[in-house]
């Protein structure tokens, strides 16, 4: 084993020819993930809070008939609004010290590399991070009973249980494309609507699936059919370009036990412990929704129209400083977030009625 000092500079060793004729290359690799909701991502560029507006039209167009008279009245719009709000803050930290960054020692271009993947990292975990925001937000969404969830079988537990399941998530999707109805009110379980309410998803939505359920050949063949190799070239119509594809065990299971808003400080360090997606209440306090799901007791589907997630990036910076007392530098990525569900767009969650094992975590 050989040992440098800290002031040692590579090509002033008297060793390093030998070195190089024994160590002719050096390969670097680091792991690069992008979290497929990363494309629902937007910057939001100024401002804490996104006031969502949603104007009804059911009002007018739900009208049998119109009448001479009508002609003299005001009919005004129903305008609902949401506010969202920045709630959590990602400060995600790397540190390298010399001795570490001197094992690429074969070119000095290998030590730059070997900096770069480090502050590059930075990113994948905060890739990760976002993943498991995102399914907690929709697990807490489901549990609260605030997105539509209607009852499946369990495709793992035969061929005729699988077709159901398929045919449970086709029938959920094609709901999405429909003409206005009153049955597909907005998302989807608000208190203050009422059955004038109407919506209709713009695209094909996106299916976010479970690859736990796609143990079974005839679900395998179904999903290569409408999910495979094929493309149409019309991306609104393929399903392949718009499926998601998470691990049921990864998936999870209980909401965190500390609310945000009880937690010091407006805007948090992500922690497994602190549940950032609080079930709305009303001014008195209590909650609008249910709290517990509408059907089953595991989601192993959703189903998402492209502007129910509200995703906005405020702040993403990287710094970094040196601790001279240990020549150890760290690098550190700060990641500002707003994360929710749109109340006005359509979501919609398939649940089996058998409880799958806990997730890893726990």
């Amino acid at each position: 084993m050989m040992t440098f000092d800290q002031l040692f500079v590579a090509g002033w060793n008297p060793t390093w020819n030998n070195l190089t004729m024994r160590i002719g290359e050096e390969s670097i690799k680091r792991v690069n993930f992008t979290s497929p909701f990363s494309q629902f991502m937007q910057e939001m560029t100024v401002g804490n809070y996104l006031q969502e507006t949603y104007i009804n039209p059911a009002k007018v167009f739900l009208h049998e008939t119109i009448t001479n008279t009508h002609m003299l009245e005001n009919i005004t719009d129903e305008v609902f609004t949401t506010i969202h709000s920045v709630n959590i803050d990602l400060n995600i930290a790397s540190t390298y010290k010399e001795p570490d960054v001197r094992l690429s020692f074969n070119f000095f271009d290998n030590v730059n590399l070997l900096i770069t993947s480090f502050v590059a990292n930075l990113q994948v975990t905060a890739e990760i991070t976002k993943m498991n925001l995102v399914k907690q937000m929709l697990y807490n969404y489901w549990a609260y009973g605030m997105i539509d969830s209607a009852l499946t079988t369990d495709p793992r537990l035969g061929v005729p249980e699988s077709e159901a399941f398929l045919t449970d998530l086709l029938v959920k999707r094609d709901d999405f494309g429909v003409e206005p109805n009153t049955r597909g009110v907005i998302y989807n379980n608000r208190l203050d609507t009422t059955t004038d309410i109407v919506s209709m998803g713009t695209k094909n939505p996106w299916t976010i699936m479970f690859t736990d359920y796609l143990r079974g050949i005839e679900v395998r063949n179904t999903i290569s059919l409408h999910w495979g190799d094929f493309r149409s070239g019309n991306t609104n119509q393929d399903y392949a370009t718009r499926l998601i594809m998470l691990n049921s065990l990864d998936f999870p299971n209980a909401i965190p036990p500390n609310p945000r808003s009880e937690v010091v400080g407006q805007n948090v360090e992500f922690s497994p412990d602190i549940n950032f997606f609080e079930i709305p209440t009303d001014a008195e306090g209590e909650p609008l929704y249910p709290n517990e799901p509408q059907a089953g007791t595991r989601p192993v589907a959703f189903i998402i129209d492209d502007s129910s997630f509200l995703f906005r990036t405020q702040l993403n910076a990287t710094t970094n400083f040196q601790n001279p007392g240990t020549l150890a530098t760290t690098n550190r990525l700060i990641l500002r977030l707003m994360m929710s569900v749109s109340g006005f767009e359509k979501i919609t969650a398939l649940a089996t009625g058998i409880a799958l094992p806990p997730a890893k975590n726990d």
